[in-house]
């Protein structure tokens, strides 16, 4: 038999799946389970949780209902703040790690799919579903065109260091 989660158990389910009506569920269930948490002096807050899941509606949520949760500090002396900007520099590292487009060569990409979307537009003999696929078909490559591009350039650039 599955044992039953505790309505704290179940808040910080809510928050970690950001879902607010889990969250306004358990606050039927218990009206003091924010009370209660708030009186620990330091404690992981569903606020905390959400900070550090990149949950923004439901951090926001939390804040709404609880300010004071903002401030409070967990065991290791982190604030919702700490969290998210934790979560924000992980989330800029492993961008930076996929090599993806800056806003330049995206607005680059993006002036070559509008250009090739026009282009297939004006085929009117082509159905709408070619278009799609030769639209999508001349992203894909142009995007690759692009992230081979960068590669190159980096290989180069290393190479150079070396040397």
């Amino acid at each position: 038999m599955a044992q039953q989660q505790t309505p704290r158990e179940r808040l910080m389910a809510a928050a970690e799946a950001r879902k607010i009506d889990s969250l306004y569920e358990c606050i039927k269930d218990d009206p003091h389970i924010l009370d209660g948490i708030d009186k620990i002096p330091f404690v992981d807050t569903p606020l905390h949780i959400a900070a550090s899941a990149g949950h923004a509606h439901f951090a926001l949520e939390m804040m709404r209902l609880m300010p004071s949760f903002s401030k409070k500090l967990n065991p290791q002396g982190l604030s919702p703040l700490d969290l998210a900007l934790q979560k924000r520099e992980d989330l800029r590292r492993n961008l930076e790690d996929l090599n993806l487009p800056n806003r330049e060569e995206l607005s680059k990409l993006q002036k070559e799919l509008t250009q090739t979307i026009w282009k297939q537009g004006n085929m009117v003999e082509t159905s709408s579903e070619k278009r799609v696929s030769l639209v999508a078909e001349s992203f894909v490559k142009a995007a690759i065109e692009d992230l081979e591009e960068k590669a190159r350039e980096r290989k180069s650039f290393r190479n150079n260091e070396v040397k």
